[in-house]
C-alpha cells in the first residue's frame, strides 16, 4: 500500500511549498524527505484507491460483507499518508540531499562543490523505501484492528 501511495504522492505542483518532515524548513522540490500538503493529499488518495480495490474484492467474494469492511477504505488512506510520512522521515535524516552548486541540481551524494540540504548519506532510495513500507506493513494492521 505504502508503494502505490507514495508513487501517488510524487506530484509535481508548480511552486508547491516543500518542507523537510522533520523541521518544517523550507527545502527546494525533490529534496529527500521533503513533503508538500499536495503530496500528503496525494498519498492518502493513493492509499485509499488500494483500499477501494480490496473493498470491490470483498463486495465481489462476499457481498453480505460490505458493511464490517467498509472502514478499510479509510485504513488504507490512513496507511498511505502513514507510509509516506515515514518514508519522508527516513529520507530527511538518513538520505543525504545536496545541491550540486555548480548545476543547481538535488543530488543524493556528497562530494566537492556539493551544499547539504539534509540527512546523512546512511541509505540511498531503495533502502528508504524497503524500511518505510516494512513499517508501514507492521502498522497498518495494527490499526486495522482498531476497527475491526
Amino acid at each position: 500500500m505504502n508503494v502505490h501511495a507514495r508513487t501517488c504522492s510524487t506530484v509535481r505542483v508548480i511552486n508547491q511549498l516543500a518542507r523537510t518532515s522533520c523541521s518544517l524548513r523550507k527545502v527546494p522540490r525533490g529534496t529527500n524527505g521533503g513533503v508538500s500538503l499536495a503530496g500528503l493529499g496525494f498519498s492518502f488518495v493513493g492509499g485509499a484507491l488500494v483500499g477501494i480495490g480490496y473493498y470491490l474484492g470483498v463486495l465481489l467474494s462476499w457481498p453480505w460483507m460490505w458493511r464490517q469492511q467498509a472502514a478499510i477504505v479509510l485504513i488504507g488512506g490512513a496507511a498511505g499518508l502513514f507510509g509516506s510520512l515515514v518514508d519522508s522521515f527516513l529520507g530527511a535524516v538518513l538520505q543525504f540531499s545536496g545541491v550540486d552548486e555548480s548545476t543547481g541540481a538535488i543530488v543524493e551524494e556528497p562530494g566537492p562543490g556539493v551544499k547539504p540540504i539534509s540527512g546523512y548519506p546512511m541509505l540511498d532510495n531503495h533502502a528508504v523505501n524497503l524500511l518505510s513500507s516494512l513499517v508501514t506493513a507492521f502498522a497498518a494492521p495494527l490499526l486495522a484492528a482498531v476497527f475491526f
